[in-house]
């Protein structure tokens, strides 16, 4: 084998666009549906970065440095509309239970947070890694761009989650 299949063979590129996004909606929604999760058809996403604040400790004149808090910024996907509507109305739902501006209530958290699921794709559509987010509710539901001009394209629209961590797997 020569140098170049060599390296074909160790270094194989993981193309973007070939990844899975799966949501598990909490216990009061897959109830009201069919499925207790569902696979979005997304446009785009991220596979969410993380962080872990320094926490500079001084002992007898010396400084050490240790890990502090870890952080997560929200978590975006660009969502492909459905004939039905089915997720946007479904992510309202989940909204509205969190906290309704109409009745007045809030829910405990544990009723509304759930997972939400990231897979990488290989060419073959394999899964090659996946990220698990934990503790993930909707806190944005993007505009839906409607008009003349948006004939030739499929309506999106932007889901921006928080989540508490993530659970990185690999296959």
């Amino acid at each position: 084998m020569n140098t170049i299949d060599k390296l074909r063979a160790q270094y194989s590129p993981v193309k973007g666009s070939k990844f899975n996004v799966s949501i598990q909606f909490p216990v009061f929604l897959a109830g009201q549906l069919a499925t207790e999760q569902i696979n979005i058809f997304c446009q785009a996403t991220t596979i969410p970065s993380g962080s872990t604040d320094m926490v500079e400790v001084f002992h007898r004149g010396s400084s050490m440095k240790i890990a502090g808090d870890n952080t997560y910024p929200d978590w975006t996907v660009t969502v492909k509309m459905n004939v039905d509507y089915n997720i946007y109305k479904t992510i309202q739902r989940w909204r509205e239970f969190m906290r309704s501006d109409i009745l007045g209530t809030h829910a405990n958290d544990l009723t509304y947070k759930t997972i939400a699921t990231i897979e990488q794709l290989d060419g073959a559509d394999n899964v090659i890694f996946t990220e698990v987010l934990v503790g993930i509710f909707p806190t944005v539901v993007g505009d839906v761009t409607l008009g003349d001009e948006e004939r030739s394209n499929f309506e999106i629209f932007d889901l921006t989650f928080a989540y508490d961590y993530t659970l990185p797997q690999t296959i």
